[in-house]
């Protein structure tokens, strides 16, 4: 399914609900996520079934640090997913009972928000730009991140 939310609009998703966004413009949102086991198996099943649209294969590299080349059926993705640090670091705390509520920065390993707003910030700010960007773009650009980072020490929530 595919829609549009505006201003003030929620949405909610079941778990395991695969799900992509985009925004049309400049946006402000909260998004609680969960990542268990059930919700990897299921990733695994739809990109199979999309035949690896969607980016399924450049999330599995970067969250599996998987070999794009090596994966052409569903269980190389399986097997890739299920031996990366990272998923076997969800599948220990799930079976373990440690599941519990986290917000990002948490699950990333940061002890508050500010510290990993910091980290991300300071990555948006070393990223380079892209070489067909214009001078106006790059300083809209500059801008925004200027703006999200300003945000890194908000105590307001």
């Amino acid at each position: 399914q595919e829609g549009t939310l505006g201003a003030g609009d929620w949405i909610y998703l079941p778990p395991a609900t695969l799900h992509g966004v985009s925004n049309s413009r400049e946006s402000w949102a909260v998004s609680v996520n969960s990542l268990y086991p059930a919700a990897i198996e299921t990733f695994v099943e739809v990109c199979s079934q999309s035949n690896f649209a969607l980016l399924c294969l450049e999330f599995a590299a970067e969250v599996g640090e998987c070999n794009l080349d090596l994966i052409n059926t569903k269980e190389d993705l399986w097997n890739c997913l299920s031996e990366s640090a990272f998923v076997q670091g969800v599948v220990s705390e799930f079976e373990s009972g440690r599941c519990e509520d986290k917000s990002l920065h948490e699950m990333s390993g940061f002890a508050d928000y500010e510290s990993w707003c910091q980290v991300i910030c300071e990555t948006l700010r070393n990223e380079p730009g892209d070489p067909e960007e214009g001078m106006e773009e790059y300083e809209e650009r500059k801008e925004r991140v200027n703006r999200i980072c300003d945000l890194c020490s908000y105590r307001g929530l």
